[in-house]
């Protein structure tokens, strides 16, 4: 994706994580939306469109995050604790 994509998939990722920990639902499916459209695949690259680039780092990181963050939430990690909201 574009670099602009990557910021804004950041960003939407980190609402992501904060809907969780406080348990807004409805922010959480609202991201989870804008993260779906934000990133829809193109098969095509267009004359003049910016380069493809990958995930920088800290992009890597902040999802990676929000990985471990799920697995608590749906049970699946040993850290799950009994304040979740979901």
């Amino acid at each position: 994706m574009a670099e602009v994509r990557w910021t804004r998939v950041a960003e939407i990722v980190h609402a992501m994580m904060v809907a969780l920990r406080s348990g807004d639902t409805s922010a959480f499916r609202d991201a989870v939306s804008d993260l779906e459209l934000t990133i829809a695949v193109r098969r095509a690259t267009g004359i003049g469109d910016p380069p493809t680039v990958p995930a920088s780092e800290p992009v890597r990181e902040e999802i990676s995050e929000l990985i471990d963050l799920l697995n608590i939430v749906d049970g699946t990690s040993e850290q799950r604790g009994d304040a979740w909201p979901f």
